[in-house]
């Protein structure tokens, strides 16, 4: 396990930092949402985070709507309903993605696939990344900004619970 998954651990308890990437996403590309080997841009980009002292890089498409993380989807919560970029604005479709989407409406969460930019996700209630290695975790602090009251949100902790009934894992 070594360090990566303590370290994980803390991101998914206390949130973490993110920035938005200089790296944009072409959603009229044909390996637009596709996991290839030409990943370089998303790789640059998460350098970017980690330079800028972040965890993650919010990656938006030519048209300036979010997109995803470098290594991972997006979510964000508004007047306790998610929402995260539909396919079409470009993102991979993640596994756990889909199981975040599956989870929320089992739990009774409205959950919306609509495109957004960058300032109407600096007024969220509530963000969070999802990923397969790192499960789901809230960013609190986007481009040196808190993101809602800067703690982690009651729809993130809810979907963290769900998700780690549906793994086995304790809560």
């Amino acid at each position: 396990m070594g360090t990566v998954e303590p370290q994980l651990a803390q991101l998914r308890e206390a949130g973490t930092r993110a920035i938005t990437s200089s790296h944009r996403v072409n959603e009229g590309s044909i390996v637009a949402g596709v996991k290839t080997i030409g990943y370089a841009g998303h790789i640059l980009a998460k350098r970017q985070a980690i330079d800028a002292g972040a965890w993650e890089a919010i990656i938006l498409n030519c048209k300036g709507d979010v997109v995803e993380g470098s290594m991972s989807n997006i979510f964000v919560v508004w007047d306790d309903e998610v929402y995260t970029p539909p396919l079409e604005s470009g993102p991979l479709a993640g596994v756990t993605r889909q199981t975040v989407l599956d989870l929320a409406r089992s739990e009774g969460i409205v959950c919306n696939e609509v495109r957004f930019g960058l300032d109407a996700m600096r007024v969220a209630d509530e963000c969070f990344l999802t990923s397969s290695v790192a499960e789901i975790v809230p960013v609190t602090v986007l481009d040196g900004r808190p993101v809602g009251d800067s703690g982690v949100g009651e729809i993130t902790c809810r979907l963290q619970g769900a998700y780690a009934r549906l793994r086995g894992h304790h809560t």
